[in-house]
């Protein structure tokens, strides 16, 4: 009868054991699934945040080039009575410090875009 009642307490208490064992393995896998999950959202937080300050810097710096487009086309249409033709017409019209100031941002323009490529193909 005590033999019984040992191997009924022994199963029992083998069972509850593995029981446990069972659903702290399933709370540990949960909880790794639960934070590759925050990862990814974090990661794509963190992209958008990433792009918007791409494509913001990208509208100062066009909204820059056009001003000074419009500034010397103007200076070029005083000077010479006619439009410019192309925008090379008009960057040698420049000054050459206008000159290398708008190269500058037409090169910085070109690296976010660069940039910003890259960031979507990933």
């Amino acid at each position: 009868m005590i033999k019984k009642i040992l191997m009924i307490t022994a199963l029992v208490a083998g069972f509850s054991g593995t029981f446990t064992i069972i659903k702290g393995l399933d709370g540990h896998y949960a909880k790794a699934a639960q934070l590759e999950e925050v990862k990814t959202d974090l990661e794509f937080v963190i992209e958008e945040q990433i792009r918007t300050k791409i494509e913001s810097r990208m509208k100062d710096i066009q909204a820059r080039l056009w001003t000074l487009e419009d500034r010397w086309a103007e200076r070029f249409l005083k000077q010479t009575g006619e439009s410019h033709d192309t925008l090379e017409e008009l960057k040698n019209f420049m000054t050459p410090e206008a000159r290398s100031d708008f190269r500058q941002l037409e090169k910085e323009y070109a690296d976010l875009q660069k940039e910003l490529k890259k960031l979507e193909d990933d």
